[in-house]
């Protein structure tokens, strides 16, 4: 049994496999971050409705961003908790990758994979001829960026990939969408190598800077 964990954007995704079979998935997109107050029950309720324990855990794969900091710090915490204490390997997966998964198109152009960090800036990767993502990068989405594009078509798929229409060429194609975890398996997604616990962190991509509360 596989237990998936995804908290890296406003999507709290979670899903189970036997195997490669799904057994079950949660997704609940909220605005407010909520994933601290509702993740670990969600966590008992999809084992609870799979007759699934925790002992039966064969392994665990978390989301393994770019994203919200707090968010991924979250999710990474809970799932490298539960492969320690169930001593079973842990696999990470990009979310850049996951919402790529899910867009099935077969788009002839350029196409940018996002996750949204605020403002004009997203995290964001380009696809490759051969299917893969390049390293995945802070871009600020202006004039500067618009005029090095390429002439070929442009996609761009992502969290709030549309807040860049009035950016970018008129003729982009936006997917809105956000990673879900229960994209593992699913077309070429897959877990790889497992990761090393004590020294696997998510893909920040920038530096955390904390900030001062105004109140």
């Amino acid at each position: 049994m596989i237990l998936g964990i995804d908290t890296s954007s406003k999507n709290c995704s979670l899903a189970l496999w036997e195997g490669e079979r799904l057994l079950g998935s949660f997704d609940q997109v909220s605005e407010d971050f909520l994933h601290a107050e509702i993740l670990h029950q969600e966590i008992e309720k999809l084992l609870l409705s799979s007759n699934v324990q925790f002992s039966d855990l064969t392994a665990v794969v978390v989301g393994s961003g770019p994203g919200s900091y707090t968010g991924l710090r979250i999710g990474v915490a809970a799932a490298k908790g539960l492969a320690m204490a169930l001593n079973i390997p842990l696999y990470a997966v990009s979310g850049l990758e996951m919402m790529l998964s899910q867009s099935t198109s077969h788009f002839q152009g350029d196409v940018l994979v996002v996750m949204d960090a605020r403002r004009n800036e997203v995290f964001g990767a380009w696809l490759n001829s051969d299917g893969t993502l390049t390293d995945p990068e802070a871009i600020i989405v202006n004039e500067d960026f618009v005029d090095a594009l390429s002439s070929n078509p442009l996609m761009v798929i992502g969290e709030n990939a549309s807040k860049l229409k009035t950016l970018l060429p008129a003729e982009t194609q936006f997917i809105d969408t956000l990673p879900s975890i229960r994209m593992v398996f699913q077309e070429s997604l897959k877990m790889g190598d497992s990761v090393d616990l004590a020294y696997f962190e998510p893909v920040y991509v920038k530096p955390f800077i904390p900030t001062v509360s105004k109140k």
